[in-house]
């Protein structure tokens, strides 16, 4: 590696003798600092052992079998995968308690736009048409349960190694997990405006199944880390949401709404047609239809309710603005987790002939919608729907 011993020298003198707190911001670094002075692996995921030589806290100086001497800046560098100068910025911003751009999709509004700028414009530059990726293609097949009919749109992309941040409430400081592939959609507001990035951090396993990230939260031991969640935004979140433009000619004044990405690319195989991917119910009601006069409103069934009166509520404002609006719920009996249209069009049907005939029975109202509901839906599932936990 590229040891810069002036930069070392200079940046030790910013530090002041407080390594300890730069590393709590990097989980294998956290973890050598912790089995101090015994050895751990590589903190950069490469072979071999690595430790920190004594008085850490004050040099930054670690040990590594292979490569010898190695410098906390030198980690740094290689785990966020820019140059020491630009690894030396983020150590400062850890020391002055801003939220470096590394932070990708943590909540907090610290993070200053220029930096949220830059952050999102790395993982573009970065990313690549998730149509190009077999990854990308294979969480679909995934969830779906068949190949994909259709190109992926231009608005799904793909990294093939985003760093994973956790972001601890208690600490205020967010911790870095690891590289993961992940799914990026791009997210705009009403007026098509870019606003943020959705990240779905995926896992491939052993038989070439992707799915997302399985792996267990630093923060929360016993829990299990988010696999989804939005980068620090440019502008307001209201009614942002992920754009499949549709297949079928002669559709544009036609436009779907569903929570989920992946529902979203289910009706769009299904049907051919636009879907918004609105990411959860609570900005699935805070939708305004644009250019399109039809809205077809899937809406998620679930023990709460959230996801059938955000549909309801949507429909009914679009229809004070003039717009056909109609809301569409899954024909499967509810299950502890719920149902969506990825279930429907895993298990029940992906073809015109049942989505069609789907789309021209619409559930009037909340009556019509609890008249749908099986009291003993959990038994009645039985063998017959048996929908996997995503």
């Amino acid at each position: 590696m590229h040891r810069d011993h002036d930069l070392f020298e200079q940046l030790n003198k910013v530090v002041n003798g407080r390594w300890d707190k730069v590393v709590m911001h990097y989980q294998a670094l956290l973890v050598a600092a912790q089995l101090f002075p015994r050895h751990c692996g590589c903190p950069l995921g490469n072979t071999g052992r690595f430790r920190f030589k004594k008085g850490w806290q004050q040099h930054g100086i670690g040990y590594h079998d292979k490569h010898g001497a190695m410098h906390i800046l030198e980690i740094i560098s290689g785990i966020e995968r820019v140059t020491p100068e630009q690894a030396f910025g983020l150590i400062l911003d850890t020391l002055l308690q801003r939220e470096p751009i590394k932070s990708v999709g943590e909540s907090n509004d610290v993070l200053p736009q220029n930096n949220r700028e830059l952050a999102i414009n790395r993982v573009l530059a970065e990313a690549t048409l998730a149509n190009d990726s077999e990854v990308a293609k294979a969480y679909f097949l995934t969830c779906l349960g068949k190949k994909l009919r259709y190109s992926l749109p231009s608005s799904l992309l793909f990294h093939p190694s985003l760093p994973y941040y956790e972001w601890d409430e208690t600490t205020k400081k967010a911790y870095f997990i690891g590289h993961h592939p992940a799914l990026i959609s791009k997210v705009i507001d009403q007026n098509s405006n870019d606003v943020t990035l959705y990240c779905t951090y995926l896992q491939v396993i052993e038989n070439g199944l992707v799915y997302k990230l399985g792996a267990h939260s630093f923060v929360s031991p016993g829990k299990y880390l988010e696999p989804e969640k939005f980068m620090a935004p440019t502008g307001d979140m209201q009614g942002v949401h992920t754009l499949l433009p549709g297949t079928k000619p002669n559709t544009s004044h036609v436009v779907c709404y569903c929570e989920s990405l992946e529902a979203a690319v289910a009706i769009r195989e299904a049907t051919g047609l636009t879907v918004k991917a609105c990411f959860s119910s609570a900005l699935l009601g805070q939708q305004s239809a644009a250019g399109e006069e039809t809205c077809l409103i899937f809406a998620n069934r679930d023990i709460s309710r959230k996801g059938q009166h955000a549909a309801f509520d949507l429909s009914r404002k679009l229809r004070r603005r003039g717009k056909e609006a109609n809301v569409y719920l899954p024909t499967l009996p509810i299950t502890v987790e719920g149902v969506d249209f990825l279930d429907e069009y895993r298990l029940v049907s992906s073809t015109w002939e049942h989505w069609g005939a789907l789309i021209a029975r619409p559930v009037k109202n909340h009556i019509e919608a609890e008249q749908t509901w099986d009291t003993n839906s959990d038994r009645v599932l039985g063998k017959k729907y048996q929908v996997e936990s995503r």
